[in-house]
């Protein structure tokens, strides 16, 4: 029997992922600063392995240098010697807006995660509000969702008047942010686990498929 195909994430500051803790073994953590090549190393790491999840903030960049179709992917599997692209984040984006139940939802950022949302949003009749950090003013109100990564800090003028505001991120990440939300007014509602499990159940299936 052949060995299984190495699995893998690409991200910066991933340290928190759990992705390495539920898919199988071997799946390796490749740690890259923003700036990093990261599209010289899906290139060399193409013999070895079968797939790759990737997060921020290389979501948009591979999704380009894969010839992808999508704004943003999040997944790469090996098939017939080349790497194809999937977003799987769509299946978390959907949890999100569908726990939130708004109408109407405003987005904080407009990286890799908010691809997903927009993706999504209109099969759940949800009018998205996304708020680059230039646009964000009087405090926000409603249901939102925080999609900045842990490292980047929000703008200094950022408040909440009531808000719901969904953190997607888990862990330590996802807490320090939840804390920021309530300093600035809000109400965060901890929905990076729902995110993340829904997105890596059609991880794996992708990556069975891995040639």
């Amino acid at each position: 029997m052949a060995p299984p195909l190495r699995l893998g994430i690409l991200g910066t500051s991933i340290v928190h992922s759990r992705s390495p803790r539920i898919h199988r073994q071997p799946f390796d953590r490749i740690d890259l600063p923003e700036d990093g090549p990261v599209e010289a190393v899906v290139d060399a790491l193409l013999p070895h392995y079968g797939g790759f999840a990737v997060t921020s903030p290389f979501k948009l960049r591979l999704a380009k240098h894969t010839g992808s179709s999508l704004d943003a992917i999040n997944t790469l599997v090996r098939r017939g010697g080349r790497w194809e692209a999937f977003n799987t984040d769509t299946f978390g984006a959907r949890t999100v807006l569908e726990r939130l139940g708004a109408r109407e939802v405003f987005v904080l950022g407009d990286g890799g995660a908010t691809s997903a949302l927009r993706s999504v949003a209109a099969e759940l009749s949800c009018d998205l509000r996304v708020l680059r950090r230039a646009d964000i003013q009087a405090p926000l109100t409603g249901a939102g969702v925080w999609t900045w990564p842990d490292r980047v800090p929000a703008p200094d003028d950022l408040r909440f008047d009531g808000a719901r505001v969904a953190v997607i991120a888990y862990g330590a990440p996802g807490r320090r942010i939840a804390a920021e939300i309530v300093q600035r007014g809000g109400t965060p509602v901890l929905l990076g686990a729902a995110w993340f499990i829904a997105q890596a159940r059609r991880q794996r299936q992708l990556w069975e498929s891995a040639t």
